[in-house]
């Protein structure tokens, strides 16, 4: 956790490697649920650390060993609270690791959808369970909402329940709780999710309020927080869906205003001092969104323009991972189809 909290990534995962390594070892010793709990603790800092450094393959690796071991946690603790987050913590990486539209990923929504759905139907039974405990009522507005990333891609119209519940959710959870400074962060995107749901369904006309309720939010997130860049990367991403919303409704000159701020926005946070791979994952949205705007209004130029920033800023990304290597062919690849 100390080379993570110094930005050595490359030493950070060798040591996590080697503690992982380690504590498989000792289970051979020690098959004792505190070895095994320890194990567990030890596999999800890993996969922190993986994610971050783009190595998703290895990843998803532990993540899979992970899960039938918190699953016989469980079976021998069933009312351990501790227990049941870290599996439901693994649920949500795994599908987060197996396709999002903000962090690295395998590019597999099917699987995505696989897990984000256990881990949903999971949390929902426990919201059932104890409608007074708030924090599972959080974890299931935030899950649906996480869940409805992959469905754009498998089920729009799901996709858009999906994210509508969550959405209603947070509005239930904003009112009970007003002042929750940490409330209005996660509401936020959510409406971007519910406006990319919408697109993504060609429901553009239903898309534009959720959009641009959620870019406001990010601008006051953004004045309040300056150098919070968790809220700038977001930020990216709402800008973005709000261009692509408006486009769907004509409102052509307010959606290149917006698809080019969100693209701006995402070069600074891309190219400032220790920039991560997030960082990249929201430039290179931003970037391919607004060259598809401009394919899509039939003006081939601008849409290289814009393609080529990304194939820049990935060209200059020090990173080997299948990941980044995937991102490189994909620019490369809108590039081709836009001469």
């Amino acid at each position: 956790r100390s080379l993570m909290a110094a930005g050595s990534m490359d030493e950070a995962a060798a040591a996590s490697d080697r503690a992982v390594a380690w504590l498989n070892r000792s289970l051979a010793l020690d098959n004792s649920i505190s070895t095994r709990k320890r194990l567990g603790d030890a596999t999800l800092d890993r996969n922190d650390i993986l994610i971050s450094i783009g190595r998703v393959e290895d990843a998803i690796a532990s993540l899979e060993q992970l899960l039938p071991l918190y699953d016989g946690l469980i079976a021998a603790e069933p009312r351990s609270p501790s227990l049941i987050r870290s599996r439901q913590v693994v649920l949500s990486d795994l599908s987060l690791a197996w396709f999002n539209l903000n962090e690295v990923n395998a590019g597999d929504p099917r699987k995505s959808v696989q897990y984000g759905r256990r881990l949903v139907d999971e949390v929902r039974r426990m919201a059932a369970d104890d409608a007074a405990d708030v924090s599972n009522r959080l974890m299931l507005a935030v899950c649906e909402s996480e869940l409805s990333i992959p469905l754009m891609e498998t089920d729009p119209e799901e996709a858009v329940r999906s994210a509508r519940r969550a959405v209603d959710q947070f509005d239930q959870l904003v009112r009970a709780a007003p002042k929750d400074r940490f409330m209005a962060p996660r509401r936020a995107r959510a409406l971007t999710r519910l406006s990319l749901a919408l697109v993504s369904a060609r429901r553009a006309g239903e898309a534009v309020e959720p959009a641009l309720e959620s870019v406001e939010i990010h601008r006051a997130m953004m004045a309040a927080q300056p150098d919070e860049t968790r809220h700038a990367i977001s930020a990216v991403f709402a800008f973005s869906a709000a261009g692509q919303a408006l486009a769907g409704t004509g409102r052509y000159a307010e959606a290149e205003r917006m698809h080019d701020e969100a693209a701006e926005l995402g070069a600074r946070v891309a190219s400032g001092h220790g920039a991560t791979l997030a960082s990249a994952a929201a430039a290179d949205y931003a970037a391919l969104r607004d060259g598809d705007y401009w394919v899509t209004r039939r003006d081939p130029a601008k849409a290289r323009a814009w393609y080529e920033r990304a194939r820049v800023m990935w060209s200059k990304r020090s990173e080997k991972s299948s990941w980044v290597e995937r991102k490189r062919r994909e620019v490369e690849a809108k590039l081709a189809a836009a001469r």
